[in-house]
């Protein structure tokens, strides 16, 4: 006899598994495009997530069959459990790209009502992200839910190429010229915070022009933003043209003069609208061509230190693991259990998690309510020179925003930008929002003083969670060696993105603080508490805020030689006031 490979093992079918019965759901419409932008369906595929203990795990199970690319099938199946006998068709208006990840659902922790998380993704860039409840909860007729499913239309200019979804409702894509991008939709409400150039209009008024052109230049020339190909190319987007060794010998401040003034006569005088759209005109086209410049060519492994990074047409980059408390506080609505416990362990913050994690949603509602705008003013506010509105005047506007909405001016600016009946529905729209945000804040402030008992509790684990905003001090020996390796390098560009991670953080605790003190009568806080916070709590916080402030000024200012610039006169153009720097322990 011949010999004969031996088998590993034999498959063995799943009686039933071929006689599902199907109920057909239709997927909300969206718009769509005749343009295929996301990779579409060349075969049929299938996967699955499981959730649950090992011993009595749940496997959903998705498959979408590529003679019928608009339907994706859902079924469950336990080991402990007969096979169901009934599946969940979702239809959609347009056919289905493969890139559809299953996860666990972790926007709503430990929620058995709804354990799944669903992301679709159509041919012409329409993105579906769906919270499922058990398949067999699902009968004829039924329809999601408007809390049940999220519709995001990318309109993707750079065909999409690949997708990842995260259990917390992040979808990111990436894209055909190497760039990433990537889309919140586990909030389930699409409604964005309020729009850049509004949320500045009525805080900064009259000084709009500097300000935001100061913004927009500091941002444009961060590290890892500020890229040298992409800024000479936009700027020969615009007819401005130097030798290679005349670029290459601007400094930053005749880098920020050139851009500005392309900028300024890019405008119509001082006007605050024409000023926004060059600008945004500007950055995107710098966008493009910083795509264009560092499209991806390949990864960049280390298997011995366990590193790895980019490498792009014209630049390399390396990863890093995001600190503990970056992950919290970037994620704290859909934060493991596992990491909060892990970050609040040392804190001695072990045994008022719920009360941490509750206060810090309070904080990220008011943050999100007013915009990243705000923090970028209030930065812009202590480091500028000449000194436009000081930090004290940018929070007392922003305080009013929160109690009374946007006034009279943003109203002049729908207007001008959109006619009066957009206008109206946007005003309209922002009056709704506000009135939803102070409802939520009231309602969540009083859960968390019910839940805690007193607000002295809850000072105290806010007084806790301040130490682990505080910067860790190393001392180093004076006669230590100084390195300008490319790791020198890397930790500076590192530590500037954590410096600015802590400063927004401990701003949106100030904000929050502010926030609770002016609407204290409507909280049943009593006057100690007030006083602890406006006598202790915040000076600390404005402490903190200097310190990242001044970590990530230095992290991100570009140096120079002596005879150009003096660093020292850089650091007294911080206007900290009251806020003193204070670097001792």
């Amino acid at each position: 006899m011949g010999s004969r490979s031996a088998l590993a093992g034999m498959e063995v079918p799943i009686i039933g598994s071929d006689s599902l019965n199907w109920i057909e759901i239709p997927a909300p419409a969206a718009d769509i495009s005749t343009t295929t932008c996301v990779i579409p369906l060349t075969h049929d595929i299938a996967s699955s997530v499981g959730i649950g203990d090992p011993s009595s795990r749940i496997h959903l199970i998705r498959r979408i069959h590529n003679n019928h690319p608009h339907h994706l099938e859902l079924f469950e199946l336990s080991i402990t459990k007969d096979f169901p006998k009934v599946g969940l068709r979702i239809t959609f208006p347009d056919a289905l790209s493969p890139l559809v990840p299953i996860c666990i659902n972790k926007i709503d922790m430990g929620s058995m009502s709804h354990p799944y998380l669903v992301y679709a993704l159509t041919v012409s860039g329409v993105a579906y992200l769906f919270r499922l409840r058990p398949i067999s909860t699902y009968a004829s007729r039924s329809v999601f839910r408007e809390n049940e499913v999220v519709v995001f239309n990318m309109n993707p200019s750079v065909p999409v190429t690949s997708a990842a979804g995260t259990s917390s409702g992040c979808l990111v894509v990436g894209r055909d010229d190497g760039s990433l991008a990537g889309f919140q939709l586990g909030r389930l409400d699409p409604t964005p915070p309020a729009a850049y150039d509004v949320s500045l209009v009525k805080i900064l008024q009259d000084h709009i022009v500097p300000v935001v052109s100061s913004i927009f230049l500091r941002r444009l020339l961060l590290p890892g933003v500020h890229h040298n190909i992409a800024l000479r190319s936009t700027l020969l987007d615009y007819n401005r043209h130097w030798s290679d060794s005349d670029f290459h010998s601007l400094t930053a401040d005749m880098l920020k003069k050139e851009i500005l003034s392309l900028i300024e006569h890019e405008g119509v005088s001082d006007n605050s609208t024409s000023i926004f759209c060059c600008w945004k005109k500007f950055c995107s086209r710098y966008f493009q061509n910083w795509c264009k410049s560092n499209a991806l060519c390949g990864l960049l492994l280390d298997s011995h230190r366990g590193t790895f990074g980019l490498i792009r047409k014209n630049s390399v980059s390396l990863f890093r693991c995001s600190e503990n408390i970056e992950r919290l506080i970037n994620g704290i609505s859909g934060t493991s259990d596992d990491l909060i416990h892990l970050v609040t362990m040392e804190a001695g913050l072990i045994l008022q998690l719920e009360v941490l994690v509750k206060m810090l949603r309070c904080v990220v509602n008011v943050s999100q309510q007013l915009g990243k705008t705000a923090s970028a003013i209030f930065y812009e506010s202590l480091v500028s020179a000449p000194l436009v509105i000081s930090a004290e005047e940018i929070t007392h506007r922003l305080l009013k925003n929160l109690e009374s909405g946007y006034g009279s001016t943003v109203a002049m600016l729908h207007v001008s930008e959109h006619g009066p009946d957009v206008a109206l529905e946007r005003n309209l729209a922002d009056k709704k929002k506000l009135r939803k945000f102070s409802i939520g804040m009231l309602l969540s402030l009083h859960a968390l003083h019910k839940e805690s008992g007193t607000w002295s509790r809850i000072l105290k684990v806010i007084e806790v969670y301040l130490k682990i905003l505080k910067p860790r001090k190393i001392i180093q020996k004076s006669d230590a060696e100084i390195s300008l390796d490319i790791s020198a390098s890397i930790l500076v560009q590192a530590t500037s993105q954590v410096a600015k991670v802590m400063y927004e953080s401990a701003f949106d605790i100030l904000l929050f603080l502010s926030y609770v003190v002016s609407i204290s009568g409507q909280i049943q806080m009593l006057h100690d508490d007030v006083s602890k916070i406006q006598l202790d709590l915040i000076p600390r916080i404005e402490k903190i805020i200097s310190e990242w402030l001044l970590i990530h000024f230095c992290a991100t200012t570009p140096s120079e030689s002596a005879e150009i610039e003096d660093f020292s006169s850089q650091l007294s153009v911080l206007h900290i006031g009251r806020i003193m720097l204070c670097l001792g322990p």
